[in-house]
């Protein structure tokens, strides 16, 4: 099944922002101050209460009524509901998506220049993956660059190991448009990736746990 998701604009108004945090909980409340910026402090609440309000859509329930629990490497899920969800955020802009079944991960990025961005493709990126990198303009690189990021960043997402997941052990599709593609790992095909329009200099990514795969190693 494919999965819904919805992109926010986060750069809002005074008043949108007051009333963004009027739904959040108090450890969100103390995540956002502590941002330095407070353009950070904004967006992540605009993004924070997005969520809660697409969730509480789904759900039929209070947005201020959404209680979160966290796994070991700070994934969220909820408390007492199987739908399955995942928020990232950058740049002004948010991507929300869930499901009903299966787990799910999801990564948005701004393309922009990247420091030292050979040096982190040879460390994180697989040989296959940086084989596509083999030919492209400089004008292309960045694009490409995120476009690979963001998919393994969807996918240890999705698995909720976080950054402890060796980036290297497993390949991504870099095509520019993929729908209904494969991720192996552990020599499996469990997870399904799909990329998403996330607007003129974005690019974003979707990953799901397949239909009838859970348990399979």
């Amino acid at each position: 099944m494919m999965p819904r998701w919805e992109i926010v604009d986060l750069d809002a108004g005074a008043e949108d922002v007051a009333a963004a945090r009027t739904v959040l909980a108090p450890d969100e409340l103390a995540r956002a101050a502590r941002f330095l910026r407070e353009e950070d402090r904004r967006r992540f609440a605009m993004a924070r209460s997005a969520l809660r309000r697409t969730l509480a859509r789904e759900m039929g329930a209070d947005p201020r009524a959404i209680a979160f629990r966290y796994g070991p490497n700070g994934k969220p899920s909820l408390e007492g509901n199987e739908l399955r969800f995942n928020l990232s955020h950058a740049g002004g802009r948010a991507l929300i998506a869930w499901t009903d079944g299966g787990e799910i991960g999801v990564d948005i990025e701004n393309v922009r220049p990247v420091r030292f961005g050979e040096k982190i493709a040879r460390r994180y990126f697989s040989d296959d993956e940086r084989r596509a990198f083999g030919g492209i303009s400089d004008a292309r690189w960045n694009e490409t660059f995120f476009r690979c990021w963001t998919r393994k960043e969807a996918f240890i997402k999705a698995i909720g190991d976080g950054l402890s997941y060796p980036l290297r052990s497993f390949d991504v599709p870099m095509g520019v448009r993929v729908a209904d593609g494969s991720i192996r790992a552990d020599g499996a095909r469990r997870w399904r990736l799909d990329s998403i329009d996330a607007g003129p200099g974005f690019v974003a990514a979707i990953v799901t746990e397949r239909e009838g795969s859970r348990g399979s190693s």
